[in-house]
């Protein structure tokens, strides 16, 4: 940051950028897959309605069987059948391996956020510029969640040291690609200022204004020295405590 210019603002900051940028990609990935998954199921509900058919229920098991050949299913299913076939009783099998299942339905989950997200976008009809930048939060998304669990995926070969390296490089400069549009794509929810409650997310940007005029009303500002201070430390520091113990 030049120290010569304007006060940098908070989202000029790479680690600021680090903590908030992936989360603003994960909420846009979040309301393509309900929007999806929203679709799916009322074209879902009105086949078992109107024609007792249920086609879309088997293409939703479909396309979590497709993401079951991953390599964590199969290893916690393999767990599961050697356990069951050598006597171990159903409930106490699926209670033993119950991390590892809740581990495969994390991951199906993000696989699914990522498909929908990405397919989402390619369909979209918008301005070339729109869609740009919602690709550059779709790679962010996608390449955020490898790097949280690099472990997972270099435990099952899908991605090799090296890889994680680029990837790792590649999040990074899409922090600085996104930053121009950031305040933008947090704009387009349409979020008031009285729902958001923060005073460093304000819509005027008057933060240190506002930073002023919330401390008036902390009760801690209503006296020049608060009470604390003549109930513990002025006695402490007098040495009146210290006699009484």
């Amino acid at each position: 940051m030049d120290d010569s210019g304007p006060e940098p603002q908070i989202l000029d900051y790479q680690t600021q950028q680090y903590k908030l940028f992936p989360v603003l990609a994960d909420t846009y990935a979040l309301f393509f897959m309900s929007r999806n998954l929203r679709r799916q199921y009322n074209r879902m509900m009105e086949d078992i309605r109107n024609k007792g058919s249920y086609k879309m229920l088997a293409e939703v098991l479909m396309k979590i069987a497709k993401v079951s050949e991953e390599s964590l299913i199969r290893s916690v299913a393999s767990r599961l059948q050697i356990a069951i076939e050598s006597g171990t009783p159903q409930h106490i099998a699926m209670n033993n391996n119950l991390q590892s299942l809740v581990r495969v339905a994390e991951a199906h989950s993000e696989t699914i956020m990522v498909l929908d997200f990405t397919a989402a976008v390619t369909s979209l009809r918008t301005s070339p510029e729109t869609i740009k930048v919602l690709t550059s939060l779709c790679q962010l998304h996608a390449l955020h969640t490898i790097v949280k669990h690099a472990g997972d995926f270099m435990e099952t070969e899908s991605v090799g040291l090296e890889q994680i390296k680029w990837i790792r490089e590649q999040e990074l400069k899409l922090l600085e690609i996104i930053r121009p549009n950031a305040v933008a794509l947090v704009d387009a929810f349409d979020l008031h200022d009285d729902s958001l409650g923060s005073l460093l997310g304000v819509y005027d940007g008057n933060v240190y204004e506002r930073l002023y005029e919330s401390t008036k009303y902390n009760p801690m500002n209503q006296n020049v020295v608060h009470p604390s201070y003549y109930k513990y430390l002025k006695p402490l520091m007098s040495g009146e405590m210290i006699s009484k113990l």
